[in-house]
């Protein structure tokens, strides 16, 4: 397999057999201890990220539309729908369910992601659950 193929294999793994799989614990198999975004570092923030939203949205489910990969970068067309039953930024349960597409942008060093930015329609995220009209 060559690059492009083994970092998308990873991203795949990270969203089939890790979040909707609910394996939070093996994230550390696939974020680098040198992962940093705008929330922190460390494989620690994309599981707490993802145990935020896992308990907002206990269907939670991630559908990878479309992959590319180029050098140390993969990018996912993604769907994602699930049911809003517990606390998601401060917002009681409102038992909306969603459906959002959005882009995300991995980068990978080393068999790992390092870096990853998600953009989605989070007004029309937010409509859906009901926490703005």
């Amino acid at each position: 397999m060559n690059t492009n193929e083994l970092n998308k294999a990873v991203v795949v793994n990270f969203y089939h057999d890790v979040l909707n799989s609910r394996r939070i614990d093996q994230i550390r198999d696939v974020v680098s201890p040198d992962y940093r975004n705008a929330a922190g570092q460390g494989p620690e923030v994309v599981m707490q990220g993802a145990q935020q939203l896992i308990q907002a949205f206990p269907d939670i489910h991630w559908t990878l539309e479309e992959i590319v990969a180029d050098d140390d970068k993969v990018i996912v067309k993604q769907r994602t729908t699930g049911t809003h039953r517990g606390v998601f930024q401060g917002h009681a349960p409102s038992g909306n369910s969603f459906e959002s597409e959005g882009f995300a942008l991995y980068q990978l060093a080393e068999g790992k992601i390092i870096r990853h930015q998600v953009l989605t329609d989070r007004y029309n995220f937010l409509q859906q659950i009901g926490v703005i009209s």
